[in-house]
């Protein structure tokens, strides 16, 4: 009989319904995956000395998976003095942040203090800003993939600067423009999806808040989750458009069934603990092929669009 650690690799508890028959398939097959990936990286970076062109070879790399070997490279430290305010809401974040991984448990965990470390030197890397919640999700989980903060301090400091430079500030109004943009992509790609939540009165922001602060941490398998932020790094943001739009594509059948605002909202928690999620390579494969055509200058005019509505509400606000 095969046994199976109730961690995993990345130190998450496994949930008491974890389903071990459908883990092994797709490890199984996804191991297989790595080997050849791994190969190729080798290859494609020689003995580790060559840069990363940006060009189709290398965004098809990327999009076929970066192993955890090359997703620990960068390195960064900001130190300095910090606000109290800004030292009080990430104290108060710190016990919050994956309490179902054990790496995170205990206030003088390893893993804690050096994302209290990480978050504290974000907060003076933007001091404009200071400090927003959400972002203790991603650096922790960078932290957990490079195992030292200096890594994931400059990967978080190179994510939200050049892919998100909108979406972590006071009015989070990156994040609110593209869940407008998101809206419209459904609107446009996933008509029936679109007039069914418009007939059950769910507003888009409830349903896609969560998704684009977090950038799917603690939505998506860790490891799927992983293969995201491998393309949102290289890609940005419409890589998120992409995922949003894939989940709802692959259970647009559950979710047309439902009939009620508690229906939909469980069939939406569900979503991401089903095979086709866990399935992280065809996932993956599902994501670039699924919403197409779905081009950089879709995105662009919708954003146009969605900025010029969003900058009216405001108007009207003030």
């Amino acid at each position: 009989m095969t046994t199976l650690s109730n961690v995993d690799e990345y130190g998450f508890e496994r949930p008491a319904d974890f389903d071990l028959a459908e883990y092994e398939s797709f490890i199984s097959g996804y191991l297989a995956v790595l080997t050849r990936r791994n190969i190729k990286w080798r290859r494609l970076l020689g003995r580790g000395k060559r840069e990363l062109r940006q060009n189709a070879r290398t965004k098809r790399y990327i999009r076929k998976g970066v192993p955890a070997e090359y997703r620990a490279r960068y390195r960064q430290l900001l130190q300095g003095p910090f606000q109290p305010a800004v030292l009080e809401v990430i104290a108060a974040d710190l016990p919050r942040t994956f309490p179902d991984n054990i790496h995170f448990r205990g206030e003088a965990s390893a893993a804690r203090v050096s994302l209290g470390n990480i978050l504290r030197a974000f907060s003076k890397h933007r001091p404009n800003v200071g400090y927003c919640q959400g972002v203790n999700y991603i650096a922790g989980l960078l932290l957990l993939v490079t195992d030292r903060e200096e890594d994931a301090f400059w990967l978080l400091a190179a994510l939200v600067d050049r892919q998100l430079p909108d979406y972590y500030v006071r009015s989070m109004r990156g994040v609110r423009l593209d869940i407008e943009v998101f809206s419209q992509l459904v609107r446009v790609k996933l008509p029936n999806i679109y007039e069914h939540m418009q007939m059950l009165g769910i507003a888009w922001s409830m349903i896609a808040t969560k998704w684009f602060v977090c950038l799917f941490a603690e939505v998506l398998p860790v490891e799927t989750l992983f293969r995201v932020w491998d393309c949102l790094f290289y890609e940005g943001t419409k890589v998120l458009f992409r995922v949003g739009l894939t989940l709802l594509k692959l259970h647009e059948t559950r979710l047309l069934a439902c009939r009620d605002f508690m229906e939909t909202m469980t069939a939406l928690r569900d979503l991401p603990r089903s095979p086709a999620v866990l399935q992280c390579h065809s996932f993956m494969e599902s994501v670039f092929r699924l919403p197409d055509p779905f081009s950089s200058s879709l995105v662009q005019q919708t954003r146009a669009k969605c900025t010029a509505d969003l900058e009216r509400q405001d108007a009207k606000i003030k």
